[in-house]
This record gives structure tokens, C-alpha cells and sequence, in this order.
């Protein structure tokens, strides 16, 4: 996977014209629904990096793609255990809308990754690390400062997991959702 992803950024990194626009951005994750809920995935907040590729069409509509990778604590505070991080990821590719110059609107179609913690208790392992794969998809909002923007998004994707459950595999769905906002900067002119 992971060198699926550098051939994808070395492709967007080629293909640059006037018509393209690449952006680079960052920002604090939020879970939400099953992916923070404390029964479920107990994932706490993280940040997220994310590479964008946005080709116009015409005046106010074109193409947008978006390469990110993003990392979530464990909410120990709840419950009495060790554990690692959630990783996301993921690859998507859509339309966008900038109905004028400052706003810009889009959707995209994920293919998105998503690892678990190893959750631990003491010394015994309770759940192994585990990472799938799923579709899933973003919509998204980003206000234009010149090439300083803020941006807002919603991620969503369900991957299917097999862990180790004390010598059990055990498959498992967890809906990941999360809501992002940060801020980026656009390479090239506006």
C-alpha cells in the first residue's frame, strides 16, 4: 500500500499546469459516532497531514484528489489499559465547487486504511494491532486567505478487522468518522 502511495504523489507531483493546484495541510482529528465512542473504539483526538491535487475543468469546477495520513490516541482515561494509536489513511479522488474565489467545496471517494491499537493490561495482551482497508468518503470546505486556507472535513469509512482475542480471531467492524479542521497552503499562484 504504502508504495501505492508514493507512485500516486510522484504522478501528482508530474502532471502540474496552470490549471493546477497543489496544497499541502494539516489539522487537529475529532472522532465521532462510533469511532470516539467510548464503548466501541475509544479513540481520542489526533491531526492529520494531507496532500492535495486539484485540476480545474473550467472556471468553478474540477477535480480534486487528496493523499493523507493521520494518527489518534487511545482515550486511556476511560478505561484501565495500554494501548498504541490508531492510524488513518487513505487515498480519494472527486469533484470540487468554488462558487468564488475564497470557497472552495468538494467530495471525494475514498479508499481509506485505518490500523488499531495493540491494547495491553499489564503484561497480557488483550487485542493485537490490526489494520483493513475500506471505501469510504470526505466532504470538505476550505476558505481562502491568498495561499494560506482553513479547511474543515468529514471522513468517513467502516473497515472489517480481524484481531486476536486471547488465541481467537475475532473479525470486527469499526465505523472510523472524523471531523477535521485545520489549515493548509496552496503551492503556485490563485
Amino acid at each position: 500500500m504504502i508504495r501505492f502511495y508514493f507512485v500516486f504523489s510522484l504522478l501528482l507531483l508530474a502532471a502540474t499546469s496552470a490549471t493546477a493546484q497543489f496544497s499541502l495541510d494539516g489539522g487537529l482529528t475529532l472522532p465521532i459516532g462510533e469511532f470516539g465512542d467510548d464503548d466501541e473504539s475509544n479513540a481520542g483526538p489526533g491531526f492529520r497531514l494531507a496532500l492535495n491535487y486539484d485540476y480545474a475543468f473550467g472556471e468553478s469546477v474540477g477535480l480534486a484528489t487528496k493523499l493523507f495520513y493521520g494518527v489518534n490516541t487511545f482515550d486511556e482515561e476511560e478505561v484501565d489499559l495500554d494501548a498504541g494509536t490508531w492510524g488513518v489513511g487513505g487515498i480519494g479522488a472527486g469533484l470540487y465547487y468554488q462558487p468564488e474565489d475564497a470557497l472552495k467545496l468538494y467530495g471525494l471517494l475514498l479508499l481509506g486504511t485505518a490500523s488499531t491499537p495493540e491494547v495491553t493490561a499489564g503484561n497480557t495482551v488483550l487485542l493485537t494491532e490490526a489494520t483493513a482497508a475500506a471505501l469510504g468518503f470526505e466532504l470538505g470546505v476550505k476558505y481562502y486567505f491568498s495561499n494560506v486556507y482553513l479547511t474543515a472535513a468529514f471522513t468517513s469509512y467502516e473497515p472489517e478487522f480481524s484481531f486476536d482475542f486471547f488465541g481467537t480471531i475475532v473479525n470486527s467492524k469499526y465505523s472510523i468518522g472524523f471531523l477535521t479542521i485545520g489549515a493548509g497552503y496552496q503551492f503556485g499562484g490563485r
